[in-house]
């Protein structure tokens, strides 16, 4: 009887769609987790089939991060005296999906607030896309840049993401011996504070590219050592602060095109 009601339960379950586990509950969810639908964010977003996706949608008290593209890179949200909030409002406008903020202030207060991603998410040897919605909740303080994705053995190797003092979006290394001297690419515009904005980067052989809002806002050569470890993450960690709220982030193992960013942005944007 044992054997005739498992197999009865499995094909309930292989019937009724792709269901998503909750690591937070280790429950199934109530609601599967099926193809979105044509024209929206999400669907733009796996169309370019990203390597992980974080809608960052998870219920307060929720631990783990849900990978939405499918290939089971699940993260968690971690904070050691810095302060992380879920189930804020949400960047996509024609969807009701939340949010997280992160607060850490790296070494200004030795507190960190990010969310991990598993060592093997991450593919950085050859061209990649680090895509997501950032809404900058204040500038971090004078000296100092705020931190977006982070790829990094501290200071020795890696690469980090984020924006300055005037909320210019850069691409940076902080390591001892960068391998050709080209350590940094700074954008021509501003994030703007208290809002979301749309902020990619990508890498094609040693051109990074930074778009803001569907547009390229810099483009040039940064070269980095990669890491035989590394901390990957999003928000505050390896020193540096952050303090804004992040939502649908995506990395890629392509750089993706012009064209393909405009749409995503697009999409983001595009009424209900």
């Amino acid at each position: 009887m044992r054997v005739v009601l498992v197999s009865l339960v499995s094909l309930v379950l292989v019937g009724c769609g792709r269901f998503g586990f909750d690591p937070g509950t280790g429950t199934l969810d109530a609601a599967p987790r099926d193809a979105p639908p044509a024209g929206s964010y999400s669907a733009e977003v796996l169309a370019d089939e990203p390597r992980v996706y974080y809608r960052l949608n998870e219920p307060a008290g929720d631990l783990v991060t849900f990978d939405a593209s499918g290939n089971g890179f699940d993260g968690d949200y971690y904070i050691d005296g810095g302060t992380l909030t879920l189930g804020t409002v949400g960047a996509i406008v024609s969807e009701t999906d939340t949010a997280v903020r992160l607060v850490g202030g790296g070494n200004l207060d030795g507190t960190v607030s990010r969310v991990r991603f598993p060592p093997e998410a991450a593919s950085w040897d050859a061209d990649f896309t680090i895509e997501g919605w950032v809404r900058p909740e204040l500038p971090p303080p004078m000296g100092w840049n705020s931190a977006f994705v982070i790829w990094e053995d501290y200071q020795v190797s890696g690469f980090r993401t984020g924006w300055n003092v005037n909320l210019v979006p850069v691409f940076w290394t902080d390591q001892g011996g960068v391998q050709s001297g080209i350590d940094s690419l700074t954008a021509t515009t501003p994030l703007t504070e208290n809002a979301w904005n749309h902020l990619i980067f990508t890498r094609m052989g040693g051109t990074v590219t930074i778009y803001l809002n569907g547009v390229s806002a810099a483009v040039g050569l940064v070269d980095f050592i990669r890491p035989g470890t590394a901390v990957n993450c999003v928000g505050s960690d390896q020193g540096v602060p952050s303090n804004a709220t992040f939502d649908e982030v995506a990395l890629y193992p392509h750089a993706l095109t012009a064209a393909r960013v405009a749409a995503h942005y697009a999409a983001g944007r595009r009424a209900p």
